[in-house]
């Protein structure tokens, strides 16, 4: 069986709901089934990183949106998908019902309660309740919290994974998204420049569309403590077994990091990441980076790499969150669902007369 993801990915949305989807395609590839994903928004690195894991990529088409929804159903029925995946609130409003007309079930990763029409809805965020799907028939399956959790392969193939928490941290990962449209990671090296702790390693992961990775990079060569950038890496598990600090934002990584056990500092930088910055037992929350000083974030950031104690405690609640399996869980799900076998076709073709005459023989 074969499974499409719809997502869009860019400088203006970030690639966050992508590696969601590139999560599931990965452990629906692990079972040896077609795994295809159709984007709007071009972004190439996702696209190529999509590709390297054996997963098709086609352009969703079509200037308008009823159009469109029409080309992604069509997409659905060509590569006989019996699961599409959507990530992104904008792709639900008439997408559920073009799928579900041509009988592709539909699994919605929704934060915030914005999906009614869903087979299945997916939330993995600490603060997910039954309440946020109210308007949901009784029939969708809800798959909530930390359990479900959607992490790549190469933190899954990590497990179990044990940090060593030393008495005072000195290697910080800084990641703040695929795109970081306002360049707060330029606050952040500032920030660490003022920690004053020596000697600090300082690794930067700068994300596929952003736009400031150039500056970025000056600043780094610019700074008196050690740092590396690290563009487009596919790495970010090794990195986060390096550190002892993360500084971040609120977005997927958040459950990249639990996993990994990693103490961290986290902010918003977009509205949507707010309710997870604000509601986290695990992490240190900064609130939204737009009211973040840089002598304020050194602060914190000193304070959290001096204290042990306080590190181990955030490296057991977040390792007690996540553990790793919330993509086994989901497929185990989509596969218990029975879903229709025959679709409709948009359009006739000779192996549709063909079916025809069969059946009526």
């Amino acid at each position: 069986m074969a499974i499409l993801l719809r997502a869009d990915a860019g400088p203006g949305i970030g690639i966050g709901h992508a590696m969601r989807c590139l999560a599931i395609g990965q452990a629906w590839r692990d079972r040896s089934a077609r795994v295809v994903f159709a984007t709007r928004e071009g972004a190439p690195g996702v696209e190529t990183r999509m590709r390297a894991e054996g997963i098709e990529v086609l352009r969703v088409e079509g200037a308008s949106r009823a159009a469109s929804l029409q080309e992604v159903a069509r997409i659905a029925v060509e590569v006989g998908a019996c699961w599409t995946v959507l990530d992104g609130a904008p792709l639900s409003e008439g997408l559920i019902d073009a799928l579900h007309d041509v009988r592709c079930g539909v699994a919605m990763i929704d934060d915030e309660g914005t999906t009614a029409g869903a087979d299945v809805i997916i939330n993995q965020n600490g603060h997910a309740a039954r309440s946020l799907y109210a308007r949901c028939p009784s029939a969708t399956r809800l798959l909530l919290g930390p359990a479900y959790a959607l992490l790549r392969r190469e933190f899954r193939g990590r497990r179990p994974w044990q940090r060593a928490i030393p008495a005072v941290g000195r290697n910080v990962l800084v990641t703040l998204g695929g795109s970081d449209p306002h360049n707060t990671t330029s606050l952040v090296l500032s920030a660490i420049e003022g920690v004053g702790i020596q000697p600090l390693d300082v690794t930067v992961a700068v994300g596929t569309s952003n736009v400031h990775a150039e500056a970025v990079c000056r600043q780094a060569a610019q700074s008196g403590v050690r740092v590396r950038v690290e563009r487009d890496t596919t790495r970010m598990a090794e990195l986060m077994a390096w550190a002892d600090v993360a500084v971040s934002s609120g977005g997927s990584t958040v459950w990249e990091l639990a996993f990994m056990g990693l103490p961290s500092l986290v902010g918003s930088i977009a509205a949507d990441q707010s309710i997870l910055v604000g509601s986290s037992c695990f992490f240190e929350s900064l609130g939204p980076f737009n009211s973040v000083t840089s002598e304020s974030l050194s602060t914190e950031l000193r304070a959290l790499l001096l204290d042990r104690a306080r590190r181990l405690e955030q490296c057991s609640k977040a390792q007690a969150a996540v553990d790793g399996r919330g993509c086994e869980r989901i497929l185990t799900e989509l596969s218990e669902i029975d879903r229709p076998v025959r679709r409709h076709k948009l359009g006739p073709s000779p192996t549709d007369s063909q079916e025809a005459t069969d059946e009526r023989e």
